[in-house]
């Protein structure tokens, strides 16, 4: 099985105060659409969403020592505790993943002292955070799995700036989950770029309309947050990993090969304000969401008389 993918752009996100509920759903549903399997999030996000059904793939992250009963009272699927807040864990009724900061320690040892002074049983999975050498994460895991029972995520941050190689490396090794954050790569690594990468070098398809999926969350992310979100378009011609053209956004007619960004002037469409309308929000916000494409000159290609039409699978 693929490794899962965990986006936690929800954390400690700093949201508008016109911000409503239907459109950080939205912004969630974008987020699960472009590859994202759970949606992690914290006391500030969940109270900007819809109470939670048991249907979305929420994870709460426990950031206080009474979070546990705002954890309890609704159907999420996990709940993230540091190990800092281990304490808790008996009293939560919801399976939990264990967060351990081994950066700068050895990782079994690491593993070793926590697992002498813990009860593991209440534990579903072990995520490990910190800087990894994305060299070191094959071995890493060979070793886990001769060593420990429990599922294993990991979530590289980015003070080497190396997490994005990280993450890949980890995807690649068949780690049980990888932690990423939408548009945020200076602390951690970013999904968007995770997506491309796999996809376009790794020829690792995550989801069929994946790039639709980022456009929509980088649009919805402006309306929002106050959150410097990614320019979509500037990292995609930066990177040239993505020969790409979106012929609508919201994925009807697919994601096709095209000539690379770097060889196709950009030009405005009249079909992408109906496409972003037909995202299913109101006008007003839809309008919002329009003029804040125009604003990050995010330029979405007409058809190129030299595309390819097999769709990715």
């Amino acid at each position: 099985m693929k490794p899962v993918i965990i986006d936690k752009s929800l954390v400690g996100m700093n949201f508008y105060e016109s911000a409503e509920k239907k459109e950080v759903f939205f912004y969630v549903c974008s987020l699960a659409e472009a590859g994202a399997s759970y949606i992690e999030l914290g006391l500030e996000a969940a109270v900007k969403l819809p109470k939670p059904n048991g249907s979305e793939k929420y994870i709460y992250r426990i950031n206080g020592a009474e979070e546990h009963i705002i954890a309890n009272a609704f159907e999420f699927a996990y709940a993230v505790v540091p190990l800092k807040y281990s304490f808790v864990i008996p009293k939560l009724t919801l399976p939990v993943i264990l967060e351990i900061d081994v950066d700068g320690a050895d990782v079994f040892e690491t593993l070793g002292l926590v697992a002498g002074n813990l009860d593991f049983s209440r534990v579903n999975m072990i995520r490990l955070t910190g800087n990894f050498e994305p060299e070191q994460l094959s071995k890493i895991i060979f070793d886990y799995r001769r060593k420990m029972v429990l599922p294993i995520d990991v979530c590289p941050k980015n003070d080497r700036l190396s997490a994005l190689s990280s993450a890949i490396a980890a995807y690649t090794a068949n780690f049980d989950s990888v932690t990423v954050c939408f548009g945020d790569s200076d602390s951690f690594a970013s999904l968007e770029e995770l997506l491309i990468m796999l996809s376009a070098v790794h020829k690792i398809i995550i989801s069929r309309d994946y790039l639709t999926g980022i456009c929509k969350a980088s649009l919805l992310s402006a309306v929002i947050a106050e959150t410097k979100i990614t320019n979509l378009s500037v990292m995609m011609r930066k990177y040239m990993y993505c020969p790409l053209d979106i012929e609508n956004i919201d994925g009807k007619d697919g994601i096709r090969r095209s000539r690379p960004f770097g060889q196709n002037r950009f030009r405005r469409v009249p079909a992408v304000e109906k496409a972003v309308r037909a995202l299913g929000i109101e006008r007003e916000i839809s309008e919002s969401i329009i003029k804040a494409l125009n604003g990050c000159d995010m330029g979405f290609p007409g058809k190129a008389e030299d595309s390819d039409d097999r769709e990715l699978q």
